[in-house]
């Protein structure tokens, strides 16, 4: 048998559960608004990533990402003065059209 402590504590929790329910509900509600109204919903910022991120992430070498960072085959930043840096962002994206492009050329 439930003690009288339980059942409040059970009470108390399935309220908890029926706000967060309720808010999250109105955030969904108001983020498809924005949408349907082509605003776009705020991103974090992306994180600015240094060459051997880059390597890293890629698999590349850190001589291969100066090579194509001359011919302008790989995304980066530019600032004058400060070492080079890369939007990881940009370069995810880069590798997955990278792997799409090689996708569909083996599917033709």
């Amino acid at each position: 048998m439930f003690h009288k402590a339980n059942v409040m504590q059970i009470e108390e929790i399935l309220l908890r559960v029926m706000q967060s329910q309720k808010e999250l509900k109105e955030e969904v509600q108001m983020l498809t608004k924005k949408l349907e109204a082509g605003v776009e919903p705020k991103q974090e910022p992306d994180e600015i990533i240094d060459i051997k991120e880059v390597s890293r992430i890629t698999g590349y070498t850190v001589n291969t990402i100066y090579s194509k960072k001359s011919k302008k085959e790989i995304p980066f930043l530019e600032y004058d003065g400060i070492p080079l840096r890369f939007n990881k962002s940009a370069i995810i994206e880069w590798i997955d059209n990278k792997y799409k492009k090689r996708s569909n050329a083996k599917n033709k």
